[in-house]
């Protein structure tokens, strides 16, 4: 089964590092790639690429969850397989070549139960990152022997991740861990999650920041209203 990614979302706020993200995916992703971009902070992005269509789109979301409801929702009108991405990554030669073979390969492996696959990265967590090692980990040819293959594990990032149209939820409306309680709930209904032999260079902390009374702010919200996905994120 192929299912061929046709769209990037991207929300940005002060659009730092957008420059470099959309010349190397003006470099290294194919021409029939559309980008969508939500802005907030800023009046306009003055960037237009040679080879992609591009939408850019006025936010006046308040925060992460809905800033990417709100562009994903846009471009799945049109899409049925998209990639959410942070505005503050790099893709290289590889990055979206690889991230779509991994795509089919699921795809033919378990279509139904598929979430999330996301790219590797220096900035994430978990088995998102490349750093990551277990006890069954080698180094073969100069990498770890499981960045040569798709691992399945329970929350990604999606600094640069693909999702199905049929497969999406909504981010709840929050800035911090809203990404991690919308992989769970994907996972309430059955779909797994996955990290790709693809990866980006992540600057990290750029799209929405660090904001230390925020993330306990959130806790408090989540262990109010949605108690489980807390216990999960604070175990």
């Amino acid at each position: 089964m192929q299912s061929k990614i046709t769209a990037i979302c991207i929300s940005t706020v002060h659009a730092r590092n957008l420059p470099v993200m959309l010349k190397s995916i003006e470099q290294y992703v194919p021409s029939n790639v559309e980008i969508y971009i939500a802005h907030s902070g800023i009046d306009s992005i003055d960037y237009h690429s040679r080879w992609h269509s591009m939408h850019l789109v006025k936010s006046t979301a308040g925060n992460f969850g809905d800033a990417y409801n709100f562009i994903c929702q846009r471009a799945f009108k049109k899409h049925e397989t998209i990639v959410v991405a942070n505005d503050d990554i790099v893709f290289d030669p590889s990055t979206f070549s690889l991230l779509q073979s991994d795509w089919n390969a699921l795809m033919n492996y378990d279509s139904d139960n598929v979430g999330y696959l996301a790219c590797r990265s220096n900035f994430a967590r978990g088995k998102q990152n490349i750093r990551w090692h277990d006890s069954e980990t080698k180094i073969v040819n100069l990498k770890f022997n499981h960045e040569s293959r798709i691992i399945e594990t329970d929350i990604i990032a999606p600094i640069c991740a693909v999702i199905r149209r049929e497969s999406w939820i909504d981010f709840l409306s929050i800035n911090q861990y809203s990404d991690d309680v919308q992989c769970l709930m994907m996972a309430d209904k059955g779909l797994k999650h996955f990290v790709s032999r693809s990866y980006v260079h992540h600057v990290g902390s750029q799209t929405v920041g660090i904001n230390h009374d925020e993330y306990a702010e959130t806790l408090q919200f989540l262990r109010k209203n949605h108690l489980k996905y807390y216990h999960y994120i604070t175990a």
